[in-house]
């Protein structure tokens, strides 16, 4: 119950955020086209600053197993999602964009924010797992579901900033390699703006987008319930079955970090390769702004039934 309430707490300090840039944008002080130097900010500097931060922790066997659980648990949802959504676009024929947004989520630039506010500056850590895993799998098979197989590139996958992150701050955090202090407190403090400049960026969109042709579609209605809703009750169904906290104690607290992504808004990515590829980037669009909307309602409500289950079936 504290958790959800705490979610909901953070999560409405970010919306007041997003109300600032879309005010500022509203009143023409902000313009949609400053998202591009602010997102390329936040993607080649404040995010991967973020990320190497958090694995300036001394390497221990318990972080170890912690890491490989998220790691493992990315996996498994994400393959429920991409079988989910592949069967449902045979069966309703919807557009790839919408396929994409229900298999991604923001898992960058709201996830880590969010679960460092949420859960603690350590919990990112195994947060990046999580990133880790969503990262490699858009630029695959996301990238094959909007762009083709010859859109396929592992260039950009070795090559993507929050990749590469992940992987000198692995070799650091496996090698136990410490950076300066001086070094440590400007990457912690510019890793720290992740948080406002994320929603910034949502809001300037926002802002800029034409709200009232946003609500009035059915379909991003239907893509977004099953985003923030369908899909996250399915996966705690499928966490309680498998009994991991009898088994695993410690995956009771970290699930939650693999729910906050499970049952998160769509990936912004997914509008940037839809404009890319021209896969109606107005549609994926309208499901990103919508779903940033309600998951301010919905992220907390899936936290509570989780603890609500969790405490029934296993106990406090």
């Amino acid at each position: 119950m504290m958790l959800s309430l705490l979610l909901m707490k953070n999560i409405l300090s970010m919306a007041l955020m997003v109300v600032m840039g879309f005010a500022a944008t509203r009143l023409g002080a902000l313009h949609e086209q400053d998202t591009v130097p602010l997102s390329a900010l936040n993607l080649y500097v404040i995010c991967p600053c973020m990320v190497i931060g958090s694995f300036q922790v001394e390497l221990t066997a318990d972080r170890l197993h912690r890491f490989l659980f998220v790691l493992v648990a990315a996996v498994i949802i994400h393959v429920v999602y991409i079988a989910l959504s592949g069967a449902l676009q045979r069966l309703t024929h919807m557009k790839p964009v919408y396929r994409a947004s229900l298999e991604f989520p923001n898992a960058g630039n709201l996830i880590l924010p969010l679960v460092s506010a949420v859960l603690g500056e350590e919990m990112v850590f195994y947060a990046c797992a999580y990133v880790m895993v969503t990262t490699i799998a858009f630029w695959t098979h996301g990238v094959l579901v909007l762009g083709g197989k010859d859109k396929v590139s592992a260039r950009k996958i070795l090559t993507n900033p929050n990749m590469i992150a992940v992987f000198a701050g692995l070799l650091l955090f496996a090698l136990r390699v410490k950076l300066p202090e001086v070094l440590l407190h400007a990457v912690d403090s510019v890793g720290a703006a992740v948080g406002p400049i994320s929603m910034f960026i949502v809001g300037i969109l926002m802002g800029a987008a034409n709200l009232k042709e946003v609500f009035s579609e059915k379909r991003t209605w239907i893509v977004c319930f099953g985003r923030l809703i369908v899909y996250p009750l399915l996966i705690i169904l499928l966490f309680e079955l498998t009994a991991a906290p009898v088994w695993l104690p410690f995956s009771r607290e970290l699930f939650v970090i693999s729910l906050l992504a499970a049952a998160g808004p769509s990936a912004s990515n997914v509008v940037s390769a839809a404009r890319i590829y021209e896969r109606d980037a107005v549609a994926a669009g309208a499901v990103n702004v919508m779903s940033m909307i309600f998951c301010i309602a919905t992220m907390p409500a899936m936290v509570f039934v989780y603890e609500k289950i969790t405490t029934l079936v296993f106990g406090a």
